[in-house]
This record gives structure tokens, sequence and C-alpha cells, in this order.
């Protein structure tokens, strides 16, 4: 059974698609993209999608899980949850934020 910390993880593994990125783009700046190339960039790209995409079903899935779970009815925010969002908008009067 998923819980809240197995969704963190699959978040956690979605964001590694930055990494991917980065190495693909790695790789077509150390190679010549003639049609050769150009075919094995394609195919990365390809591969890329297909992950991704088994990733965010794979992450979808444990939402819709702990949702019908109600794992998210419970959560309570504490006043000291916000301390230091009043920094952030130093130019603001408290009482005209949202």
């Amino acid at each position: 059974m998923a819980d809240r910390f197995d969704f963190e993880q699959q978040i956690m593994n979605c964001w590694r698609v930055t990494d991917d990125i980065d190495l693909v783009a790695t790789m077509i700046s150390q190679s010549y993209m003639g049609p050769k190339d150009q075919d094995k960039f394609m195919n990365v790209l390809i591969g890329m999608k297909e992950l991704y995409n088994a990733r965010f079903d794979e992450l979808f899935n444990t939402f819709e899980t702990l949702v019908s779970e109600g794992q998210f009815k419970n959560m309570a925010w504490n006043p000291g949850d916000f301390e230091g969002l009043d920094d952030l908008w130093p130019d603001q009067d408290k009482d005209e934020m949202p």
C-alpha cells in the first residue's frame, strides 16, 4: 500500500528529468550531428519521453490512490509553517495580502 512517503519519492524521481536532459545536451555538444548522430539523438529523446511518461503515470496513480484512501484529509497547517514568508513581500501591506 502506497503512502505519502512513496508519493514524495516518486516526485523526486520525476525531477531527475533535468539531469537526463543535461546529459543529452552534453552528448549533442560533443558530437557532430551527421545523419547517424541525428538518429541516435532522436532515439535518446524518444526513450526519454517514454521513460518520463511511465514515471508520471506511476506518480499520478499513487496520487489517485492516496486521495481515495483519504491520506490527505488530516493534514494540518501550523501557524509556524509560514514563518518567514513576510520577508518575500516586504513592500506589501499585510492587510492587502490575499
